[in-house]
Parts: C-alpha cells; sequence; structure tokens
C-alpha cells in the first residue's frame, strides 16, 4: 500500500510531436486543391462548414495549429468533440516507481468527511498532483493552477475522500455519474444519474475502504479515482465549456469564458460562491510566501520523516509524491495531442487579471 494515501482516511470526526507545417506551402496546396475541386465540378461546398441540426455553423473539422501563444502545435476540434476524446495512457497502471516507504509521517491539518481542515492541509496534499494538473493545463491550453485549485476546493487533494454528501462525487475533482459518463468515464455499477442514489455512494466508499485506500487497486473500479482519467476529464470539460455557447441564465450572459467553463462544471447555483474560493487557491499556489508556510509548518511538524530509508523533508516528500504520478502513465500523456479550444487564447491573456 502507498503510504501518501495512507494518512487521507477520513478520521471518524466529522469536520514525437510532427514536423511543423510551413503556413504558406499549405495555403499553396490549399488554393491548388480548391481549384482543382473547382473542374471537377465539386465547388465551393467542398470546403463549407457543416452544420448543426437546429442551424447554426459547427467549427471547422480537426486541422493543424502552430500558432498557439506557447509555441505547441495544437489541434483545433469542435467543442463537443472533447466529450469523446480520451486521455493518451500507454497504461493505467504500471510500477515504474515502487510505492512509497515512508515512516513517521505527520500530514498537516486532519481529513474529515469534507477533506483536509486547513489551508496548509489542502495545499500540501494538493501539490502532489501539480505535474499531472500542468500536463492537463498544458494539453488543453488552460491557465496554470487552475485545476489544482479546483482540486483544493474539491477533496482538498484528500483524492480517495468521496463527497461528504454521499451524493455520488468521486476523485481528485469531484465529478458526479452523469458527468463522468458524459466524458466517457467509466462509473463504479455504471451510475449515470446527476445524483446517484445514496447506496451507490456507500459502497463506493466500503470498497474504497476495504481496498485500504490503495489506489492502484481501486482505479479499475471507477475512471474516477485514477488521477490522470479524472483530472483529463476535469480539463476536457473546461475546454468544451469555454468554447461552447454563452450561458442565458440572468447574471451570467455576459461572463467571459472562462467563468463561463467555471460555472458551468460547478453549477450556476455554487458559482458566486465557488468562483471566489478558486481565485483565492490559484493567488496561494502562486504565492512563495504562502508555499514557504507549508513547507516550514511540515518540516516542523517532521523532523523524523524518513522516506524510501533515507531522511527527509517537505520538497523530498512532494517530489517522491510528484514521482508516484509517472505509475499512472503520466508520461505517455504528457506525449499525447495538444488542443487548442476556443477561446482558450483569450483566456490565458486576460485570467492573470483576476490574481492581481
Amino acid at each position: 500500500m502507498n503510504n501518501l494515501e495512507k494518512r487521507d482516511k477520513p478520521e471518524s470526526k466529522n469536520p514525437k510531436p510532427e514536423k511543423p507545417i510551413d503556413r504558406k506551402d499549405f495555403l499553396k496546396k490549399l488554393s491548388i486543391l480548391a481549384a482543382g475541386a473547382a473542374v471537377l465540378g465539386l465547388g465551393a461546398n467542398m470546403f463549407s462548414s457543416k452544420k448543426h441540426k437546429d442551424g447554426p455553423e459547427e467549427e471547422p473539422e480537426t486541422i493543424p495549429e502552430k500558432e498557439s501563444s506557447d509555441g505547441i502545435e495544437r489541434e483545433k476540434i469542435k467543442s463537443g468533440e472533447y466529450r469523446k476524446i480520451k486521455a493518451e495512457l500507454e497504461f493505467e497502471y504500471k510500477e515504474i516507481y515502487p510505492d512509497l516507504k515512508i515512516e513517521r509521517l505527520e500530514m498537516l491539518g486532519d481529513v474529515g468527511k469534507y477533506g483536509a481542515d486547513t489551508v496548509e492541509g489542502k495545499l500540501l496534499r494538493t501539490l502532489r498532483f501539480q505535474n499531472v494538473t500542468r500536463a492537463v493545463e498544458k494539453k488543453y491550453n488552460l491557465p496554470k493552477n487552475i485545476i489544482l485549485a479546483m482540486i483544493m476546493e474539491e477533496s482538498t487533494g484528500a483524492d480517495l475522500v468521496p463527497n461528504a454528501r454521499d451524493d455520488g462525487g468521486f476523485g481528485l475533482c469531484h465529478m458526479q455519474g452523469i458527468t463522468a459518463k458524459e466524458f466517457g468515464l467509466k462509473t463504479f455499477e455504471d451510475c449515470n444519474e446527476k445524483i446517484c442514489d445514496k447506496g451507490h455512494a456507500k459502497r463506493l466508499r466500503q470498497e474504497i475502504e476495504e481496498n485500504h485506500y490503495d489506489r492502484k487497486k481501486l482505479i479499475n473500479k471507477d475512471d474516477r479515482l485514477h488521477p490522470i482519467l479524472n483530472l483529463d476529464a476535469v480539463g476536457r470539460m473546461l475546454a468544451c465549456y469555454m468554447s461552447g455557447p454563452k450561458i442565458k441564465r440572468e447574471g451570467y450572459r455576459n461572463i467571459g469564458p472562462l467563468r463561463t467553463a467555471v460555472a458551468r462544471y460547478s453549477g450556476t447555483t455554487n458559482f458566486p460562491n465557488y468562483w471566489p474560493d478558486i481565485i483565492k487557491n490559484m493567488k496561494s499556489l502562486k504565492d512563495e510566501k504562502v508555499i514557504e508556510k507549508v513547507r516550514r509548518a511540515f518540516n516542523d511538524k517532521n523532523q523524523n520523516l524518513v522516506i524510501n530509508d533515507e531522511p527527509a523533508d517537505f520538497d523530498i516528500y512532494i517530489k517522491e509524491s510528484l514521482k508516484q504520478n509517472f505509475n499512472y502513465g503520466l508520461e505517455s500523456y504528457k506525449r499525447g495531442t495538444h488542443y487548442l479550444p476556443k477561446n482558450s487564447e483569450e483566456v490565458l491573456n486576460t485570467y492573470k487579471s483576476y490574481l492581481d
């Protein structure tokens, strides 16, 4: 069993990229192809956009894209296609790095049914997944730390602790059954409900307890318990929602694509409280003084910490924890296709204003 999960049991108290395409050469070839199509009588319809059944034009079919702000070659796809693509993993679990052997670990804060109960505890637990969230954010051209901030709010980094209401929400970023299924994830007992019945949640909670909170034994039961599959689905959700239509509900019609995406994820009812917490978490994650406070608190409490038979501190604990994520296919995931969601460049040019 992996000791870095062992401590997060809830307690009884209740608190090879392809060669870049030369754009001039591409446009020249396209014009030649179009001229040939006209000679054959195919006309302009050959290149026209398809339409939805209800009329509005869709985005163009998948095309190579190399002009994103970070210089990575990306693909544009229709917003709805983000529901269908799957995380590109060579394997779902393979022991590249052995389970950590941890002795005398004292985590910050306590974990109850609502997750970690202190900011320091949330940050500590969440930072163990930062290389996964960075990979997801890069894949979908999302703001840095947006998903990490969502983890802090959803599970507080205690990834195997279900939603406190037992309504069926599971994962590092809690996802309901119907949402997980919508974005192609396998759910426990094939749950496909907006609010899974409490029996479903309790049975999965029991499975987690019977497997001693050992994640690698649980990922075959529910994709939401797989850190990369869960967080990739969150990235796809944000990419889909920021690319899709605006929210028509009163008070939401003029918000930008990032807030639209987060509002659709959290639900418009929860958004007024959820959004400020996400911004607060993002500020904490980029504040070196806050991280240093967590480092000091951890080191003060873990002066006798040993990892893999060697003395350890905060930085070693986080570094060794991050290595564990490669056992879940992180390297192949990072090599996979990268995407350019509609409006994502606008988001990257404006989101930092929220953090000022």
